[in-house]
């Protein structure tokens, strides 16, 4: 009876074992050339089945041995354009009033005591600012080089920083849009890091708290006092930035059921000319493992 039970056991297992195992996918693609005319479809044909399929186009950012990659090596940089109004009009006046700041040390508490006591250097000569005050046009800052402003794994703080005198003028507006902070990769591409709509801001306020800074999806604004103001300092700094950072690569999901039915993927195609290395990643899985295949193919728009 004992010999029997067990051997009833050890089937049992097996069949288990069985049942828990992952199949490595039968699967093929095909496609009818491999030379393709700029924006023209490009159609793979699938053969057999398999769980997931991801495709991966080769254009930027859908790279497949990118996939992975968080952070790169690269030069980090800066620009954006800003407005200055109002405040002392003559052109033989040395602005001073706005100052671009960055910090390593600075510790995220936005308060007038940690803003003081964190380190910051002042690399507002790296900027080309308005040197008159009008409404329009808004002025290019240039690229500003920051890859001696922080190293691999740290973060980096940018502020504004704005000083209003008493005097008998109005204070300076500034307006600050269009900001992009980016990775200049190897191949001389940016991975971006932040824009305007993406960064986060807070506000310290040092003198005169009835005059801040503002910030909204498009632009941060400092809008000073009218003339004989009190003095006013003022600061808006990021959240912090971490400079070799870059969005890994994505693909797109052509299968994520086993029990859809896909016999072919259409690929809109490529609106530049290149070589680009399309990357299949066919899988199957269950909760016990996965088992998967890649497929690549080189095709060339001309």
């Amino acid at each position: 009876m004992k010999k029997k039970y067990f051997l009833i056991l050890l089937s049992a297992c097996l069949c288990a074992c069985s049942d828990s195992e992952v199949i490595e996918p039968d699967f093929e693609i095909t496609l009818p050339k491999l030379n393709y005319a700029v924006n023209e479809p490009v159609i793979f044909n699938f053969t057999g089945t398999a769980d997931i399929i991801t495709f991966y186009s080769g254009q930027k950012g859908r790279e497949f041995e990118f996939r992975e990659r968080v952070k790169v090596k690269g030069i980090p940089q800066m620009s954006f354009k800003s407005n200055r109004q109002f405040g002392n009009t003559s052109p033989t006046v040395i602005d001073t009033s706005l100052k671009i700041m960055t910090s390593t040390n600075f510790k995220g508490i936005y308060n007038a005591e940690y803003v003081t006591m964190a380190t910051w250097k002042n690399i507002t000569d790296r900027a080309i600012l308005p040197v008159v005050s009008r409404a329009t046009p808004d002025v290019f800052s240039g690229v500003i080089d920051l890859s001696d402003q922080s190293t691999l794994d740290s973060s980096l703080y940018i502020a504004f920083k704005y000083n209003g005198s008493k005097t008998a003028f109005s204070q300076y507006q500034w307006i600050i849009k269009e900001i992009s902070i980016d990775n200049k990769l190897e191949d001389g591409s940016l991975a971006n890091i932040k824009t305007s709509a993406t960064l986060s801001w807070a506000q310290v306020d040092i003198l005169n708290p009835t005059k801040i800074w503002t910030f909204a999806a498009a632009q941060i604004t400092m809008t000073g006092g009218p003339a004989n103001e009190p003095d006013n300092e003022d600061w808006i700094i990021s959240q912090p930035l971490e400079l070799d950072r870059v969005q890994r690569s994505l693909g797109v999901a052509v299968r994520t059921s086993p029990l859809a039915k896909i016999p072919s993927y259409k690929f809109a195609g490529y609106s530049a000319p290149g070589t680009y290395k399309v990357t299949f990643e066919v899988l199957n899985a269950n909760k016990f493992g996965s088992k998967a295949k890649i497929k690549e193919f080189l095709i060339t728009v001309e």
